[in-house]
């Protein structure tokens, strides 16, 4: 009798560290998966990012295509206006009217509009909305003519990482070229 209830005592301490090392494993399958789980949805914001982009620039080159002479007097000027340009947010001013043509101005408004409300929703508004958002037109020849083309470029701050963004390598670009 006294050997049998110390079987039972052994079984039962065997069991314990099982179930600790059970635990433990289990613990760190979850940890696995939870930090699976932040890189998802930091994909998945990324993602939404780019296509909010692709649609705002397509919707530029859109209205570019649709309105050439706009464009080419917009850019006659050796410097025109630019919303975003290499980072400066121009937004919380109206554009500066230095086009000559009706033509301009509606291109000059479609820019400002993608720039900086594209009315996609009451926490949209543009480039300008996204993190460190930017919005960089260069024609291809300077003077600009008409038949040159133009690279549209949109830069965002990606929170991947570390996270602060802060990094080179911390910025997503989408570059499309146009001619109008």
């Amino acid at each position: 009798m006294y050997s049998s209830s110390t079987t039972t005592v052994r079984q039962s301490g065997l069991s314990m560290i099982e179930i600790l090392v059970t635990v433990l494993v289990l613990s760190i399958g979850l940890l696995g998966v939870a930090g699976l789980n932040l890189q998802a949805i930091k994909a998945n914001t990324e993602a939404m990012k780019r296509s909010q982009v692709t649609w705002l620039v397509d919707s530029l080159a859109e209205q570019m295509h649709a309105n050439s002479d706009g464009v080419y007097d917009y850019f006659s000027s050796s410097n025109p206006p630019m919303p975003l340009k290499g980072g400066t947010n121009r937004c919380d001013s109206p554009p500066t009217d230095h086009c000559s043509s009706d033509a301009c101005r509606v291109f000059r408004d479609a820019l400002w509009r993608v720039a900086c409300d594209a009315s996609l929703g009451a926490e949209a508004s543009g480039v300008a909305a996204l993190p460190g958002g930017e919005l960089n037109i260069e024609c291809s020849e300077d003077p600009c003519e008409e038949g040159d083309s133009f690279e549209i470029e949109a830069v965002w701050r990606y929170q991947g990482g570390d996270g602060s963004g802060d990094g080179p390598d911390d910025k997503s670009r989408f570059v499309q070229e146009v001619v109008p």
